[in-house]
């Protein structure tokens, strides 16, 4: 039996770029916002994971960005809502 302590070369590329995907709650405190509305545009927008890490989900920075993008339209609607 062979102990590895290092993944094999083809794997060391996919575990790096999954080292760098975040979870939901990670991304509302990066982006300064509450849990529950980063979870709502994940469920009404096709943004889509990048990972899914046992029953979790982790999302990569283009994922990031998207809901980034997403926040800040809904957060636009709804100042133009008040002020008409």
């Amino acid at each position: 039996m062979r102990c590895v302590s290092q993944p094999p070369e083809c794997l060391r590329g996919l575990i790096h770029e999954q080292s760098k995907a975040v979870h939901r709650r990670q991304i509302a405190k990066r982006l300064n916002t509450d849990l529950h509305r980063i979870e709502y545009l994940l469920r009404t927008r096709p943004i889509a994971a990048a990972y899914k890490v046992g029953n979790a989900f982790a999302y990569d920075e283009s994922a990031i960005d998207a809901i980034e993008l997403e926040l800040r339209r809904v957060q636009s609607r709804r100042q133009e809502a008040r002020h008409a």
